[in-house]
């Protein structure tokens, strides 16, 4: 019996993309699948179209809830899949990506948890970039935060089952978190393949409420940190005053893990500082990016070369001034306005 995959789509106030969003999933023409939805109890169109398409639904509810992640949780419990993933409800499959991660996971070795490729990025209609994700995979660039774009992975039932489901405290980095628990219970596979769309628009979380996830993320990292035993990376982690209360459930995860996995925590700390450099530059916090830049700069310029796609904005942050850098982006900001 071929593998059978859970697509769950969270949804709030979504009703401009939502009925895209379940096309893109309808015409996959997949005879092996199930799409749940979960809407948050929305208050626009939303309600009325998922009503619309419900017959072609395994499970669909519109309740109240604490949030995306509560949302998705909701999903996996009605999810029977062996495959499952979730969808935003502003975000598009891509034609033949069901096949694709059927095919990959049947074909791969059982240790396989994870698959994952390369998201569209768009904005108005308009294709902007293909987010690759980053060009190492290792389990310390993944419990350095978010390495690959979410929209494109399925991960593999049994596995979740393990690791446990979303946090939802967490409503950025809840995404970094579950791939960081699954980092040390399995194997993730890179496929050359574009599975989603990922949607860019004035509402959605990643038009540019980047410092949240920061937040989130330098949580995240504490918590696996503590959790491990690292006292290297939370000692420069306290050096670089990125030190925040740890995320419970996480540090406890990491606490009670006993991992035969060998970490790099030299690597893992240069993976995370320059997660939070990067993110630090693009929110505007220039002060706090030239500060990470000449950190970085002063202990791992050999290790920058692994980081290609960063290269321009880093030695920008080391050579301009932070109140140039600001001035500039506010000036550019004026013009795309008018």
């Amino acid at each position: 019996m071929p593998l059978k995959i859970s697509i769950i789509i969270p949804s709030f106030n979504q009703g401009k993309y939502i009925e895209d969003t379940i096309l893109s999933v309808l015409n996959q023409n997949d005879p092996f699948y199930e799409l749940i939805v979960i809407d948050g109890g929305s208050s626009d169109q939303s309600v009325e179209i998922i009503m619309k398409y419900a017959k072609y639904f395994a499970y669909w509810i519109s309740e109240k809830d604490s949030g995306q992640s509560d949302a998705i949780n909701k999903g996996f419990k009605q999810a029977t899949g062996d495959i499952i993933t979730w969808l935003g409800s502003d975000d598009l499959l891509r034609e033949g990506s069901l096949a694709r991660v059927r095919s990959e996971f049947e074909t791969s070795p059982d240790k396989t948890g994870v698959i994952f490729g390369s998201s569209q990025i768009f904005k108005a209609g308009v294709d902007l970039h293909i987010d690759s994700g980053s060009r190492i995979q290792n389990v310390e660039r993944r419990l350095a935060g978010m390495a690959f774009p979410q929209p494109s992975s399925f991960m593999k039932r049994k596995f979740v089952d393990v690791a446990g489901e979303l946090n939802t405290d967490l409503h950025y980095g809840m995404d970094y978190d579950l791939f960081a628990r699954l980092s040390m219970l399995c194997d993730f596979k890179r496929v050359d393949f574009c599975f989603s769309r990922y949607r860019i628009h004035d509402e959605s979380k990643s038009g540019g409420d980047f410092e949240n996830f920061n937040i989130e993320w330098i949580k995240i990292f504490n918590s696996v940190a503590l959790g491990l035993n690292l006292d290297d990376a939370l000692t420069k982690m306290k050096l670089l005053n990125l030190i925040m209360e740890p995320v419970p459930a996480t540090l406890e995860y990491f606490k009670n893990y006993k991992s035969s996995i060998k970490l790099d925590e030299e690597l893992l700390s240069f993976f995370f500082i320059s997660n939070v450099f990067f993110h630090s530059y693009l929110t505007g916090r220039f002060s706090r990016a030239r500060f990470l830049a000449l950190y970085l700069n002063k202990h791992y310029s050999a290790k920058m070369k692994l980081l290609p796609d960063i290269a321009l904005i880093y030695n920008r942050s080391l050579k301009i001034p932070p109140f140039v850098l600001s001035t500039a982006r506010s000036i550019k900001s004026l013009f795309s306005t008018k």
